[in-house]
């Protein structure tokens, strides 16, 4: 049972068995409380909690699961966990990353008894069912974690509804599947593959590379590949400090930002084209501390480093062990003109406005006409295009004491015609 968008759901005396995903999980801002409440015989964790909500968990059960018992990814303060019995999983009885365990269980209530603490697994005699309990039972065909996964599938669902962009979303989706694959074998009791998760986003600007990075990020912590799914946006200034060991105190402190999800270093070549051959080429400094922590974390954070195709090749040369860690070369496409039409047909239509048949040949047009240099903006023109066609607009309609509903909500074609 997954608890996910802010949800509750206050269960007692509820069982669940042989689950292929953790039996039950709080997750993405949901709470409540679980009473009493038994995961047995799953292929996973048998209680998850991702979510910083309030949750009270009482004298539950976690028994015989593929994964931990307990398994906490939070930070959040406002879990209580009071007398968890764990026994026979695969992994910690209870396990929380980051000693995150430790830090948000409370302080017993007179009447709550003594809480668990990480390590203090207590191991009882499982009841029998009583009177009253829900069992939920999972047929041993069921699907992994990953599969059958409501925000997952939303996800990708917003991914698959952005213009353009079909490599991309070939490539993401591919990525998806080796990672349920994984999924699926880890509960089958077979070795998981080796998973390389940083990506190289090769592209021009405006194609799309930040949006993707965050839809990438959620699909991962949907995934239960990261535990928050975060995005930080980094470049080389956030990186590169001014004077010997600066850099790897920047580098460091950026990427502990994004511990539990994702770091996007945007323009990533420029780290490697700016020491001058001086000796003091602080950008190498961050690239090699890059590497250092990308490896004694690879499990916490997903790098991204995005940019040029061309630039990119040489970033990836500038360490031996940088371009084995980006083993997922993801390219990013020049829109079409029919694509920068949509694009802003749907801007346009989100700002309260229309495109009639006639300004869309207009635009499609103009777009077809437009030369296309290295630094052409892709999305960002379109959008441009746009804000410069509103500006027309509205002074187009500057003269009219009283414009009728279409006359200010119909972009024309001399609303577009380039400057």
């Amino acid at each position: 049972m997954l608890v996910t968008e802010e949800g509750t759901a206050r269960l007692s005396r509820t069982r669940v068995r042989r689950a292929r995903r953790a039996g039950l999980e709080w997750a993405f801002g949901a709470g409540g409380s679980a009473a009493e409440c038994e995961v047995t015989d799953g292929g996973a964790d048998g209680i998850r909690v991702r979510s910083n909500a309030e949750l009270h968990l009482t004298d539950c059960t976690g028994r015989n699961n593929g994964g931990s018992g307990l398994r906490v990814q939070t930070s959040g303060e406002q879990l209580s966990v009071t007398r968890f019995r764990g026994t026979g999983n695969g992994a910690a009885d209870v396990f929380g990353d980051h000693t995150t365990l430790v830090d948000s269980l409370h302080e017993p209530g007179e009447d709550t008894g003594q809480e668990l603490r990480a390590g203090a697994t207590e191991t009882t005699a499982v009841p029998t069912p009583r009177a009253g309990e829900t069992e939920v039972a999972t047929a041993s065909s069921a699907p992994p974690k990953s599969f059958g996964n409501g925000r997952l599938a939303q996800l990708l669902g917003e991914l698959n509804s952005l213009v353009g962009l079909g490599e991309v979303k070939r490539e993401v989706e591919t990525l998806v599947r080796l990672h349920q694959m994984a999924d699926r074998r880890a509960a089958a009791g077979l070795p998981s593959p080796p998973l390389s998760r940083h990506l190289v986003f090769a592209g021009s600007p405006g194609t799309g590379k930040t949006t993707i990075a965050r839809l990438y990020g959620q699909i991962l912590a949907a995934l239960g590949v990261l535990a928050g799914g975060q995005v930080v946006e980094v470049g080389r200034p956030d990186l590169v400090g001014e004077y010997v060991g600066h850099t790897a105190q920047r580098t460091s402190e950026a990427f502990d930002k994004a511990r539990g999800g994702v770091l996007f270093v945007d323009e990533a070549y420029a780290l490697t084209n700016q020491g001058g051959g001086s000796g003091n080429d602080f950008g190498r400094e961050a690239i090699d501390t890059l590497v250092k922590l990308m490896e004694d974390h690879r499990d916490e954070v997903v790098v991204i480093a995005a940019g040029y195709a061309d630039e990119m090749e040489s970033f990836l040369n500038v360490n031996p062990g940088l371009a084995s860690r980006f083993s997922h070369r993801v390219r990013f496409a020049d829109y079409s003109a029919d694509e920068l039409v949509t694009i802003v047909c749907q801007h346009a239509a989100t700002a309260g406005y229309e495109c009639t048949g006639p300004t869309v040949a207009a635009l499609r047009s103009r777009f077809a006409a437009t030369a296309r240099g290295s630094s052409f903006g892709n999305g960002r023109f379109a959008r441009q295009v746009l804000d410069e066609a509103v500006t027309r607009h509205a002074k187009r309609l500057r003269g009219m004491s009283s414009p009728s509903m279409p006359d200010l909500v119909l972009l024309l074609p001399d609303d577009f015609a380039g400057s």
